[in-house]
């Protein structure tokens, strides 16, 4: 009886992931994204391009990506997560040409931002012309800025 426990414990253990724990959100958190937002539209205006508007609904798929990604980091063998997508068509986003750009071990909105801007693809995503609206989530050190055009 004790060797069928522990294979069920051990099946449980490999095949069936515990997710962390969500860390509260804060007032300093949603400043911290605010600023994000910011640097990206300077950066868009240093390359001739329109700010971008933030989206509440925006926010919250980049949210719900950054908790997802805080959640099962540590794991190989996530749980398959709802695509960008998905989530945007929630929202009635085309989802055509939408963008994310996740980023780890950043503590401050200047360190995910310079990590943004390290790679070719998140460059070229903040430099899209084609987007307008951003939305921007925050958990733990993992954050995320989801790209989209206009709904209609």
């Amino acid at each position: 009886m004790n060797f069928i426990a522990s294979i069920l414990k051990w099946i449980k253990s490999t095949f069936f992931v515990e997710p962390r724990p969500i860390p509260s959100f804060d007032e300093e958190q949603e400043q911290q994204l605010k600023e994000l937002i910011n640097m990206i539209n300077q950066e868009r205006r240093i390359n001739g391009l329109m700010p971008l508007e933030e989206i509440h609904e925006l926010n919250v798929v980049a949210r719900e990506s950054s908790q997802f990604n805080y959640q099962y980091y540590q794991f190989t063998n996530k749980p398959k997560g709802i695509t960008l997508q998905f989530r945007l068509m929630k929202l009635e986003y085309p989802v055509a040409d939408s963008g994310e750009i996740v980023v780890n071990l950043a503590k401050t909105a200047q360190d995910a931002f310079n990590q943004m801007k390290i790679s070719n693809n998140s460059r070229e995503m903040m430099k899209n012309g084609f987007f307008c609206h951003v939305g921007t989530g925050k958990c733990g050190d993992f954050w995320t800025a989801v790209f989209a055009q206009p709904r209609y």
